[in-house]
């Protein structure tokens, strides 16, 4: 499932009431005000999409996700 978003002034993005810090991305001082893709995955992961870029993994919690 998806949703569009857009990135507070403080860098968060709130989904199904959980909000997700949105961390620094290289060659961007801020995400503020991006329109983002909120992707749900079917083991209750959350995923933040910007086009092709990914800014970022998440548990069901709004925890950030290792890369693996």
């Amino acid at each position: 499932m998806e949703d569009e978003r857009v990135v507070g002034r403080d860098n968060v993005v709130t989904a199904d009431g959980v909000p997700r810090q949105v961390a620094k991305q290289p060659g961007r001082r801020t995400c503020a005000g991006l329109r983002v893709l909120v992707r749900r995955h079917l083991n209750g992961h959350h995923s933040l999409w910007y086009g092709t870029r990914c800014l970022g993994r998440y548990d069901n919690r709004g925890r950030p996700l290792q890369a693996a």
